[in-house]
């Protein structure tokens, strides 16, 4: 039995608003899923991982969706309400400490560094939700594209839940990072191999100054490779190794020598320098 199913059952005893309890168990690769549907719609969803820890969603007046990646893990949670009307009242250092109580529930804590930075959203035309980020962190470093991000009310708890957790972790880290001048040196001549080779797409534009450098875990994609041949066969990145590098992001300037393009792209091309090897091991735009 699949979660998905479990909360379509449970979805159905809140649409007919009768009093319905209950209770069902799912395996999944990590653990057990512990569902219960209580009457009047409200509905607790317990999560229960192997070392015995549980995570508990209370949702009111609504079903909740809960899914899960191909490992097991807690992907996302959704939950089918209606949002409240009610205009938000907290301060923004109120909703970092619900912000981090959620994610102590949701995620292992240890692997999130970073206090959240908090929005105020509005999907109603009111400031009802807030929303909260974190970049995945792996032993002080922040991983690419690995990130955590949960809506929540001020009355009504939690109201959605993603994760997203591709990047495998490396199998080593330098303990002692190539250096930043040395990494930028390295990215400039990569950087104008990479509009060689994408002549396509950069037809017209030059390189430009830095708009950025940070050093971070990456899944290589190996854009300088000759597999690598369109824009999309950099979505493929490797997805059973990892590397900690430098990320150099270039500005892409307009050529002047007679382009018709007329607008520069700021950050427009990122390069990713092995931050061990010194070696170009990935890179987008």
């Amino acid at each position: 039995m699949t979660p998905r199913f479990l909360f379509a059952l449970f979805a159905s005893c809140v649409a007919g608003m009768v009093s319905c309890n209950a209770q069902t168990s799912a395996d999944t690769a990590v653990g057990k899923v512990l569902s219960v549907t209580t009457n009047l719609g409200d509905i607790t969803s317990e999560i229960v991982s192997p070392d015995g820890q549980t995570t508990t969603v209370k949702a009111t007046n609504g079903s909740v969706e809960i899914e899960f990646d191909a490992g097991g893990q807690l992907k996302s949670i959704l939950r089918q309400s209606v949002l409240p009307d009610a205009p938000l009242k907290w301060e923004e250092e109120q909703a970092k400490k619900e912000a981090l109580i959620y994610l102590s529930k949701l995620v292992n804590a240890e692997v999130i560094k970073d206090l959240p930075s908090v929005t105020q959203e509005n999907p109603n035309g009111l400031r009802n939700l807030w929303s909260a980020g974190w970049i995945r962190n792996i032993k002080g470093y922040k991983v690419r594209n690995d990130f955590v991000t949960i809506t929540f009310t001020e009355n009504d708890g939690l109201f959605g839940f993603a994760r997203s957790w591709l990047t495998p972790e490396p199998l080593s880290l330098p303990s002692i990072p190539l250096a930043k001048k040395e990494a930028i040196k390295l990215a400039e001549a990569a950087a104008e191999q990479v509009m060689r080779k994408f002549s396509n797409r950069f037809n017209g534009y030059r390189l430009g100054s830095i708009a950025f450098e940070d050093l971070f875990i990456v899944a290589p994609n190996n854009i300088l490779s000759a597999e690598v041949k369109t824009e999309e066969d950099l979505l493929r990145g490797d997805v059973n190794h990892s590397r900690l590098a430098w990320i150099i992001g270039f500005n892409v300037d307009v050529d002047p020598s007679g382009s018709e393009s007329t607008i520069a792209i700021t950050g427009g091309l990122s390069i990713w320098i092995d931050a061990e090897t010194g070696a170009c091991i990935g890179g987008d735009f």
